[in-house]
């Protein structure tokens, strides 16, 4: 009897670890990028992996705001390449190997359905991590939101969808002039580059586009 109360004790002993690991915080920190959007758009929401103690096995739910958002799919991101899947509820990471970076976790990839302002949340919840040797790992599950604003998108000349035409915005036009960025033709951020509605991106764009941050010209004149 006392080897058998003895091992009982060991065995929730080892599921009460477990269970602290994610109840308690710390160890893994997990966290969703600012994502806004107008109605109508495609968002991507990154979500963060911080502190990473190396896992190699990695489940976690996941819940949205399907009133106001459409889950079009979900791309892995650079922490753990391999062995990732999504369905409409969860995500797993199943590897074998630890994956022990920190960065992009993953990538929600969302369709706006709301037609009003609002904020769609997103929450992540930990189910079971644990590593290479099959020890737990500790991970801190976490919310955001998607900010569904009419003005994000709406302002010619808004490339970053901050809601106002900036200095920040003209940079990015200069940029993708001289091929440092990569926006592609019929992209929102190609359209909103292209002030002139020109069919191309050049010198000429960014200019306009700085005479605006500075109010020497106003980004209604672009409609």
């Amino acid at each position: 009897m006392k080897k058998i109360a003895a091992f009982l004790l060991s065995v929730l002993l080892v599921f009460g670890t477990a269970a602290a690991a994610f109840a308690d915080g710390g160890g893994m920190t997990l966290s969703v990028g600012q994502a806004a959007a107008a109605p109508g758009q495609t968002v991507s929401v990154p979500v963060y992996a911080a502190e990473n103690p190396g896992f190699c096995y990695l489940k976690l739910n996941f819940t949205y705001d399907a009133e106001a958002l459409e889950l079009v799919r979900v791309e892995n991101g650079s922490v753990s390449a391999d062995a990732f899947t999504a369905t409409e509820k969860a995500l797993v990471w199943d590897t074998d190997k630890n994956a022990s970076e920190d960065g992009v976790l993953c990538t929600f990839v969302f369709q706006v359905k709301a037609a009003e302002e609002t904020d769609a949340q997103i929450t992540l919840t930990p189910v079971q991590c644990f590593d290479y040797d099959e020890a737990p790992v500790s991970v801190t599950g976490c919310k955001g939101a998607v900010q569904i604003r009419k003005a994000a998108a709406g302002l010619p000349g808004d490339v970053d969808k901050d809601g106002a035409v900036t200095s920040a915005d003209a940079r990015k036009a200069l940029r993708r002039a001289v091929d440092l960025e990569t926006y592609a033709p019929g992209t929102y951020e190609f359209k909103a580059c292209d002030i002139d509605k020109s069919g191309e991106v050049n010198s000429a764009d960014a200019r306009i586009l700085l005479r605006i941050a500075v109010e020497l010209d106003s980004a209604e004149n672009y409609r």
